[in-house]
């Protein structure tokens, strides 16, 4: 297992299947809590509405990243609606004992969370949670596609 880099940012692969408990919380998968280093985990996790109906997860030293990015961003840094959703819509969550979050209701129901089933994808620098059955519907429509661009960038890395 690759682990966190001196800088303290983590980066995440791979794909793993939790269930959603009754008390909304649902285990960050093992394999991607290794990946963050010891001072971000006590730090807690940042959970924000993301792309395509999930959630996006960020350490905090992740996080803090965008938010610079998008402070000094000419398109977003005056644009206080933008930034009032952008803050409104994040939420700061700390891992209990068992390495366990809670998914904010407001999250779940943007990201169409119905079933139990959720699925984690490491997607580089975050994790994107969601639930079970959205994620294999988008991943069955986009095989196609994305087989495709797999043989391309294998002959550009690996040659012909």
């Amino acid at each position: 297992m690759i682990q966190p880099e001196n800088n303290n940012l983590a980066y995440f692969y791979g794909r793993s299947n939790h269930k959603l408990n009754a008390k909304s919380q649902v285990a960050i998968p093992s394999r991607f809590r290794a990946m963050i280093s010891e001072e971000d985990l006590k730090q807690g996790l940042v959970l924000i509405r993301g792309e395509g109906k999930c959630i996006y997860c960020y350490t905090h030293s992740q996080f803090r990243k965008i938010v610079d990015e998008v402070m000094t961003n000419d398109e977003t840094r005056d644009d206080a609606e933008f930034l009032r959703n952008f803050f409104e819509e994040t939420f700061a969550v700390d891992l209990d004992s068992q390495g366990r979050v809670v998914l904010p209701v407001d999250l779940r129901n943007q990201a169409d969370m119905t079933s139990k089933e959720i699925v984690f994808i490491g997607h580089n620098d975050r994790i994107e949670i969601w639930d079970a059955e959205i994620r294999n519907t988008n991943k069955e429509k986009s095989k196609t596609n994305f087989d495709k661009k797999r043989s391309i960038t294998a002959r550009k890395i690996f040659g012909p």
